[in-house]
């Protein structure tokens, strides 16, 4: 009784080391999947900026009556080019 009860208990050992080995192994290759992934999406994200500076280079700043920049296309202290040429602003 005291051979079958080790056996078992052995058996149950092996498949519980087994079970954990499984689940380690396969956290690590999580892992090694996220940080790919995170790195890639930073390499693309370099690109965008990269793109988006070639297409649509900085927006020219202006003063305003207020003493703050504003930007060209808008804010909120954007004075239209025809009102800024009628005195307006």
């Amino acid at each position: 009784m005291d051979l079958n009860l080790s056996i078992i208990t052995g058996i149950g050992v092996l498949v519980l080391a087994m079970l954990v080995l499984s689940l380690v192994r396969q956290n690590r290759d999580q892992q090694w999947q996220i940080d790919w992934n995170r790195d890639a999406m930073r390499e693309m994200l370099k690109e965008i900026i990269e793109l988006k500076r070639q297409l649509d280079p900085q927006p020219e700043l202006e003063a305003t009556s207020s003493g703050r920049t504003a930007c060209r296309w808008g804010g909120p202290d954007y004075i239209p080019e025809e009102d800024q040429r009628r005195g307006r602003g």
